[in-house]
């Protein structure tokens, strides 16, 4: 506040008379106010997923909380915005910080600068596809498998009336040797195949028949395939099952014939148990030849995309990925994955 100095007429004392603030200056402070505080804010709660991320929490709201973190890099840029509008340096110097946190706890972000895809005379082409117990489309779904021409095909949550319509599809009578559904809770998990399989077997882990194991005679040799759907962490009393069931996958040997997994893992590479299980001796194809983001659910659900990559193709050292590619959801709330491999020797 500025004081203005007048003479009075008669020439008598000077008097001084208080200049009214200025309300654009005092708007400009409120503003930066604003946007300090909404900056800090966001810090906040970055930082706090930042953390979780790291850990493994037991509630399936922070679960499904920490799936979210490759999504963090929307409101770091509105951080970002606040701490320079804002004029803070302080804020300036936290966002600068939490950069390289970003950056260290989300790198390698996949496969962004490209896809990269290539292809070879000996690849392996696996379709792994959740169908949507109770909604899938029988139809749909072997119209999309004939589009990608896969030479294994991997479903989960087959219901009966499903698998019937399906199995008898003449359209997929490329596919002769097939494991039968392990039915148990939201329908089962099947593997079909060109060529012959055997020694089919599903274990019961976390109260479910969640994966099926097949050794499968190949071209070029033998290897194992697997088709796997984990208990979804959507409430808190599912969450032991979900351990359980990665700590089973975890004790899988990686030394011994080369080995695929693919399905509907109910879990991104941000959760820790998926973490763990890659530091075993397993690659996700879309690490390799993915795209960015591509998440796979949910499809059709009042968003404008995905946001969680629930469904993945694992395969051991043996293998070469050559790429990865998503497929018609054909009435399903995932889209399908389909990856392609060869046997790296």
């Amino acid at each position: 506040m500025t004081i203005d100095t007048e003479l009075p007429p008669d020439g008598g004392p000077a008097f001084q008379q208080p200049t009214p603030p200025n309300s654009t200056d005092e708007k400009n402070r409120g503003l930066n106010w604003f946007f300090v505080l909404s900056g800090w804010v966001l810090v906040i709660g970055i930082t706090g997923l930042l953390y979780l991320r790291w850990q493994s929490p037991s509630r399936s709201i922070l679960i499904g909380l920490v799936g979210l973190t490759p999504l963090l890099v929307i409101p770091y840029v509105f951080a970002v915005l606040s701490a320079w509008l804002g004029r803070s340096n302080t804020l300036r110097t936290v966002t600068a910080a939490l950069t390289v946190g970003l950056v260290y706890t989300t790198s390698p972000v996949d496969a962004i600068v490209g896809c990269r895809a290539t292809s070879a005379p000996d690849e392996i082409t696996i379709y792994t596809a959740n169908v949507l117990a109770g909604g899938g489309r029988p139809a749909d779904v072997a119209a999309s498998i004939l589009a990608n021409d896969p030479d294994i095909v991997v479903m989960q949550e087959i219901m009966p009336a499903f698998s019937e319509v399906i199995a008898n599809d003449s359209r997929l009578d490329d596919y002769p040797h097939r494991s039968e559904a392990a039915r148990e809770g939201r329908g089962g998990t099947v593997i079909w195949s060109r060529w012959p399989i055997s020694d089919v077997t599903s274990p019961r882990v976390g109260g479910t028949r969640f994966l099926v194991n097949a050794k499968i005679d190949g071209p070029d040799g033998a290897f194992l395939m697997s088709g796997v759907h984990t208990t979804a962490p959507a409430q808190d009393w599912n969450v032991a099952n979900w351990h359980e069931q990665f700590q089973a996958l975890e004790r899988i040997d990686t030394d011994g014939l080369p080995h695929i997994i693919a399905g509907d893992f109910n879990a991104t590479t941000d959760h820790q148990p998926m973490r763990r299980l890659l530091a075993n001796g397993w690659t996700t194809a879309h690490e390799e030849k993915g795209c960015g983001f591509d998440a796979t659910w949910p499809v059709d659900h009042g968003l404008p995309f995905a946001v969680y990559r629930l469904d993945h193709v694992l395969v051991t050292d043996d293998f070469e990925v050559l790429r990865v590619e998503f497929a018609d959801p054909a009435g399903s709330d995932h889209k399908p994955v389909v990856a392609a491999v060869r046997l790296a020797d």
